[in-house]
């Protein structure tokens, strides 16, 4: 893994979700694996983290979140030509109990992974981490 902690220091990852705690788990576990983290509690707060720093590496972004919903938000970034190359990874809690496959709301949003709520946060920083390298066009494997 030539390279990966200063390849790590360069990407940012918006973190857009309106519990603060994962917000603040997740933003920990990416810290201490060397990446740079914005935060979001609400989509229109997203809107102005992105007008402030336009292009992070990845977002991971809640769907109920309060005003702009992620799925309202997400259509919004693949819609921006600045920003639609961005990767999008949807987090929810909707899904849990329900028999709607994640794979429909991936679809439906335009995000290009989707995660269900609970979620181990060290897996979803390696699912974030194939995830950037994926759309790096990295061939390197992270385990």
């Amino acid at each position: 893994m030539s390279g990966s902690t200063s390849e790590k220091k360069k990407s940012t990852i918006l973190i857009v979700d309106d519990e603060r705690s994962v917000v603040d788990t997740l933003s920990a576990v990416l810290s201490i694996r060397g990446f740079g983290v914005l935060e979001a509690y609400s989509g229109e707060m997203a809107q102005q983290v992105l007008e402030q720093h336009p292009r992070p590496d990845l977002i991971v972004l809640d769907i109920l979140l309060p005003g702009v919903n992620g799925l309202e938000l997400c259509q919004q970034l693949k819609a921006d030509p600045e920003l639609k190359s961005v990767p999008v990874l949807m987090i929810t809690v909707i899904t849990k109990d329900s028999d709607v496959a994640d794979g429909f709301w991936k679809i439906g949003s335009g995000a290009d992974d989707f995660v269900t709520k609970p979620f181990d946060p060290f897996m979803l920083a390696d699912r974030i981490e194939r995830l950037l390298a994926r759309s790096k066009g990295t061939s390197r494997s992270i385990h």
